[in-house]
């Protein structure tokens, strides 16, 4: 079985819930009732570990940044982008060059 394209969710401090929750759902439902399509969605944050959205809630990364070597796709949250938070211009601009070079 050939492994599956990866899509993956970059997660960052003060993320909307909705706006990281909402593409999960989606493409969760659709990567689990239609696997022959060879695609798999996860959550990543810039180290890996969780992530306290804008209200509260936390969420998990299944993998650092550094570890989406090879990926296909990247959604990216940016409905609101923070001060400080990976999704910033400054900021992303590193991880955006990060994934370049892992792809």
């Amino acid at each position: 079985m050939v492994a599956p394209r990866r899509i993956g969710i970059l997660l960052f401090e003060d993320v909307e819930e909705l706006d990281a929750v909402g593409p999960w759902e989606v493409l969760a439902h659709w990567t689990g009732q239609h696997p022959q399509d060879g695609w798999a969605v996860s959550c990543l944050s810039r180290d890996g570990e969780p992530v306290t959205a804008a209200k509260g809630l936390v969420l998990g990364a299944h993998v650092a940044l550094g570890d989406a070597r090879g990926w296909t796709c990247f959604c990216i949250p940016l409905a609101r982008a923070p001060a400080g938070s990976c999704a910033t211009r400054r900021t992303w601009t590193g991880c955006a060059t990060n994934v370049r070079r892992y792809r």
